[in-house]
């Protein structure tokens, strides 16, 4: 993978948003504020395949919505996985750390996109 971001997802949807950079800086910051707890109960799940899908969703949806392919594609994975059949411990413990890997890159990919397309002022 190239980038932890996709920015033409991000430059799609903030022309849908109208061009307004504001706007999708909510979105993002919604984001950043809702990543702890989804991160939590990605690691609070353990061994329960059903908390463990339904975390991994969680993660996956918001982080596809805004082009964050480094966290979003190893939760599909993941969900994926877990929805087909039981995986092994070390299928779900690697994609986990993929995860956690991906958020500091993919958050400051983030904030550079958002930092480039900045008018004013914040």
């Amino acid at each position: 993978m190239s980038s932890a971001v996709d920015n033409s997802v991000l430059d799609q949807l903030h022309v849908a948003l109208g061009g307004d950079t504001s706007v999708l800086r909510r979105v993002i910051d919604s984001y950043f504020a809702g990543l702890p707890a989804r991160l939590d109960a990605l690691r609070a799940a353990g061994m329960d395949l059903g908390l463990l899908s339904r975390a991994a969703h969680g993660l996956a949806s918001p982080s596809a919505t805004l082009g964050v392919r480094a966290v979003a594609e190893p939760c599909l994975a993941l969900e994926r996985a877990l929805d087909e059949g039981k995986p092994t411990n070390e299928f779900i413990t690697e994609h986990l750390a993929t995860i956690e890997a991906a958020i500091d890159p993919a958050s400051a990919a983030l904030r550079d996109w958002l930092e480039s397309h900045s008018t004013t002022a914040a």
